[in-house]
């Protein structure tokens, strides 16, 4: 794969909390990257700080992820509204990614 015609080697997104088991927790987007790199052939690693690991945690799935508040999706910050009412939106902050697409930490 090719980004500005030069040879994509690699795709190391930070991580927001790596547990026991090597899943890992970061901002929304980064799961569409890792399945983006395996079908590009491209290695999917993590690049994380040791205050980052939580040993105490088996895997991704206890990892608690925080709910933002839904009206952060329902407005643009300015009077106009980013929806129709009465829509729903479920705003997480975080997603976990396993170790299946995951090369190295």
């Amino acid at each position: 794969m090719k980004i500005c015609g030069c040879p994509m080697r690699a795709c190391v997104p930070p991580a927001d909390r790596v547990v026991a088991n090597g899943d890992t927790a970061n901002k929304i987007g980064t799961y569409q990257l890792a399945i983006l790199a395996k079908h590009h052939g491209v290695p999917f690693f993590v690049a994380s700080p040791i205050s980052t690991i939580d040993l105490s945690l088996r895997n991704g799935k206890q990892i608690p992820i925080e709910e933002r508040n839904p009206v952060e999706m329902k407005i643009c910050g300015c009077p106009m509204r980013a929806c129709v009412p009465p829509a729903d939106f479920e705003e997480n902050s975080l997603n976990h990614e396993d170790t299946k697409h995951l090369k190295k930490i």
